[in-house]
């Protein structure tokens, strides 16, 4: 299955911060608008010290093709502003080499328009450019072999060595069991694979297999096993042929910062939440770095939820850079009627930090402010935020200590708000 984790970075900069060919103190602040790039990307699941993001190439063209603008990860800048107009951005990540253990690179583009005054969105996927190839080695091979054997892929119709020696094809040589990328020669859609081993008692065995039509962004695997029972032990080594594209990937997060992200609502536009009828709200963290810290904030509370158990709150951590964080009924149970930010501090081990806010809305009897209440005339007024759609009228009730309830209907005062008055009953007399 497919994974994406989509990383925003939320581009506002300054215009001075890269090559740019607008002149500074042109644009009239009424005539821009702010990009945010989304960029999200597959990666290998085994990285090594390798990491494409070191290797960034981010283009801002005019939709002319008038390249406006371009950084790397050192230039990257926090904030863009544009003019109001048409833009194409193209992202480069990783290197592009013939043939290499851990090298690979990552292209994807997007049009977008910005308007003047907004904040505009342009989700660029990055793809993989290159050609998996994967050689995996049964035990049986060491064992009939021990460390006289190794496999070549190359990109090539066919193995030639002389070529591959004088670095004529793109070629990796596989001595244990690996993961390999080629960015495929100009009209080659061949992956050609050769397994040389030189058995104690049968001498040199040599076995050749071809991978062809292969495509940007597949995965080829080739098995080798030795089986003495095998007529002719030639025939013994046996290829699996994966052509699936993708799938087998992570994916990394285009920003160095901590990412949150909200699965299935807008962080940005207020929640009603309604206990027992709303459905938990989820969270997914990602970090470039081992997630250290998930804290949750709402009102006076803190919740440290990687080191306490804290009920309505459930983590999830699929792996040391990300989680899923989720908020139940039992979270907001006991809390009063109104709007609640809840704040998600996170931070990773190499000290960088990401906060997020979502503003809650709890059904239920709004907190008393100074202007409800009056003591000269004991009068009081309360007030509930009622979510419902089902419920079109609201009664309150009020009462001395051990005392007789009073109702009174609620009145509606827009925006869900439903409010009702108690006052005193006076009786006129004299004092002697």
């Amino acid at each position: 299955m497919k994974k994406y984790i989509t990383a925003a970075l939320l581009f506002c900069s300054a215009l001075t911060a890269a090559c740019s060919k607008e002149t500074a103190g042109s644009i009239d602040a009424g005539d821009t608008g702010a990009l945010e790039m989304r960029v999200s990307a597959t990666r290998a699941e085994a990285d090594g010290e390798y990491d494409p993001l070191q290797r960034l190439a981010v283009r801002i063209y005019r939709a002319s093709g008038e390249l406006l603008r371009q950084y790397t990860a050192e230039t990257l800048p926090s904030r863009l502003e544009l003019l109001a107009g048409e833009y194409r951005v193209e992202v480069d990540a990783g290197e592009a080499v013939p043939a290499s253990f851990s090298k690979r690179l990552y292209k994807g583009e997007k049009t977008f328009t910005v308007a003047a005054g907004q904040t505009t969105v342009a989700e660029v996927e990055c793809k993989r450019q290159n050609v998996v190839a994967e050689v995996k080695f049964d035990a049986t091979v060491s064992a009939a072999f021990g460390e006289n054997f190794h496999a070549w892929v190359v990109a090539a119709d066919s193995f030639d060595e002389g070529q591959v020696q004088q670095g004529g094809v793109p070629a990796l040589n596989y001595t244990a069991d690996g993961t390999g990328y080629f960015t495929m020669p100009e009209g080659v859609t061949t992956l050609t694979t050769r397994f040389e081993g030189t058995h104690p008692d049968r001498g040199v065995i040599v076995k050749e297999g071809r991978f062809e039509g292969v495509q940007t962004g597949g995965k080829y695997s080739v098995s080798f096993r030795f089986s003495k029972d095998l007529p002719g032990f030639i025939e013994c080594f046996v290829v699996k042929v994966d052509t699936s594209t993708d799938d087998y990937d992570d994916t990394f997060p285009f920003s160095p910062e901590p990412s949150i992200e909200s699965d299935g609502f807008d962080m940005d536009q207020p929640q009603d939440f309604i206990p027992g009828t709303t459905a938990p709200k989820r969270y997914m963290i990602t970090t470039m770095a081992a997630v250290r810290s998930v804290v949750i904030g709402i009102g006076d509370d803190s919740y440290d939820v990687l080191n306490d158990t804290t009920e309505g709150i459930e983590v999830v951590r699929e792996s040391d850079l990300s989680l899923t964080v989720t908020l139940s009924d039992a979270f907001f149970t006991g809390r009063p009627g109104g709007s609640h930010p809840v704040t998600i501090r996170v931070t990773d081990s190499a000290g960088a930090e990401a906060t997020a806010i979502s503003e809650y809305r709890l059904q239920g009897l709004l907190p008393i402010e100074k202007t409800d209440y009056d003591l000269w005339t004991n009068s009081l007024t309360l007030r509930a935020l009622v979510l419902d759609p089902n419920v079109t009228a609201a009664t309150f009730g009020l009462r001395v200590k051990d005392g007789e309830w009073s109702d009174a209907e609620g009145v509606s005062a827009g925006e869900g708000i439903y409010a009702a008055t108690f006052t005193a009953e006076w009786e006129e007399s004299t004092n002697a």
